[in-house]
């Protein structure tokens, strides 16, 4: 499945998600799908095969964020990263947009 990543998320108002950490940038899908596979999750305890998982999910955003694509499988492993380490809001858009395609 094709995944245009360079999408701005929305608040709960509907206008632009801005990372508060970063000085109001927007916040796209592509800096959560990077972000999370690429940093925060990984530590000393994570499996090698889901280092190497996220390492590549993490180059394919980066490489085309504006076709990124992505199995079911590599859908749910995304998004099971970004719930282990997003706000609600985060978790939810990131849901929506990536379960509107299964």
């Amino acid at each position: 499945m094709i995944f245009d990543l360079t999408q701005v998320l929305k608040g709960y108002d509907g206008t632009d998600f801005t990372q508060t950490d970063n000085k109001g940038v927007k916040t796209t899908l592509n800096w959560v799908t990077v972000v999370e596979t690429a940093v925060n999750f990984v530590n000393a305890q994570t499996p090698p095969e889901e280092k190497s998982k996220a390492f590549f999910l993490t180059l394919r955003a980066h490489q085309d964020p504006i076709k990124a694509d992505y199995t079911v499988e590599d859908c749910s492993f995304i998004l099971k990263k970004i719930r282990e380490v997003y706000i609600p809001l985060v978790v939810g858009r990131a849901e929506e947009f990536f379960n509107a395609k299964n």
